[in-house]
């Protein structure tokens, strides 16, 4: 990892990297994980649908890789340490039920990544109730399979406006 990660711009603003089929995109100097987060089978559930896998905008598998040690370090106290491949974990539900990368949808459909005015939300909607918010979310009438008209109305409210009219409906945001 360390070759590759050495050759890899780290500026924000720095452009895309092709590093095999996979593209990365060095924002916030996260390209550390890329190692981990291709061998984990996750890296092949992120990026556009009918494109290349990307790399996670998050440090996930270092993320799931302390969580495995938190894991491992609390069971070992108890006399029945349990150790499990953190950063694997993220692939092994999406290989057991065949799901694959859905661009900006999650996996599983319920969570979204969507542009506003200022950055990005996350955006998940599990429960029919979660869904028939929308219209109060985004201050208009929308149906609600209609995401680029959704899109389009969270596009223009920033991110701390989002939040809070999320927050007030019970959605989960971020």
């Amino acid at each position: 990892m360390g070759s590759v990660a050495g050759r890899l711009p780290t500026a924000v603003g720095a452009e895309a990297v092709a590093v095999g089929r996979a593209t990365v995109d060095p924002m916030d100097g996260r390209v550390a994980d890329l190692s981990t987060w291709a061998q984990s089978g996750a890296m092949a559930l992120t990026g556009p649908a009918d494109g290349p896998p990307s790399v996670s905008p998050a440090p996930l598998a270092s993320a799931m890789t302390a969580a495995a040690s938190d894991l491992l370090r609390e069971t070992a106290r108890w006399g029945r340490p349990v150790e499990v491949d953190g950063p694997g974990l993220l692939g092994e539900r999406a290989a057991i039920t065949g799901m694959t990368r859905n661009g900006p949808t999650s996996v599983g459909g319920a969570a979204r990544f969507v542009a506003v005015a200022d950055g990005w939300v996350a955006l998940n909607l599990p429960r029919h109730e979660d869904v028939a918010s929308l219209p109060a979310l985004v201050g208009a009438a929308v149906d609600a399979g209609d995401w680029s008209t959704i899109a389009r109305h969270l596009g223009a409210l920033t991110s701390e406006e989002v939040v809070t009219r999320a927050t007030l409906l019970g959605l989960a945001i971020g």
